[in-house]
């Protein structure tokens, strides 16, 4: 219990740090961008997606990916959406309450609860879209997703 307290509180840090003063296509555009390089350089064969009310702004496969990548970033951000939340987060209150995303009413063919898919909130907005990825291990996926947003804010990327 301890251990799970301290997982949902470490990403509700996150989550206040990685606040957008806003996001269009363009933002989309660049941060995905950068997220292709950042990938290339660590040698990371990744999908990635980034949309914004529903609608598909960024989306990237390299070759070492499939169809299950592919499907897996469509599948993780429909459970950040649905729950207004890092996919991460629906994975460790499925995993501490024994139940599974069947259990909250969502179809397992169309939502996977892993991590890898990140809000995109806007200040003054909320949360309009997700950010995410698939290819490493799901939580190695959704803090490749935070350090890239960190660094998009920060400018440094």
């Amino acid at each position: 219990m301890e251990e799970y307290e301290g997982r949902l509180s470490e990403l509700r840090e996150q989550m206040e740090k990685i606040h957008f003063k806003r996001f269009l296509a363009e933002d989309a555009y660049q941060l995905g961008n950068q997220m292709v390089q950042k990938a290339k350089v660590r040698g990371i064969d990744l999908a990635m997606m980034i949309q914004v009310n529903q609608k598909m702004l960024f989306y990237f496969a390299f070759d070492g990916t499939d169809l299950n990548h592919e499907r897996a970033v469509i599948r993780k951000s429909n459970v950040s959406q649905a729950f207004r939340c890092p996919s991460l987060k629906i994975f460790y209150e499925l995993r501490e309450s024994g139940l599974t995303i069947k259990d909250r009413g969502r179809d397992p063919m169309e939502y996977l609860a892993l991590g890898g898919a990140v809000p995109v909130y806007v200040e003054q907005a909320g949360m309009i879209g997700t950010i995410c990825v698939s290819g490493m291990s799901h939580f190695e996926d959704h803090r490749f997703v935070v350090e890239c947003i960190e660094e998009y804010l920060a400018g440094s990327l």
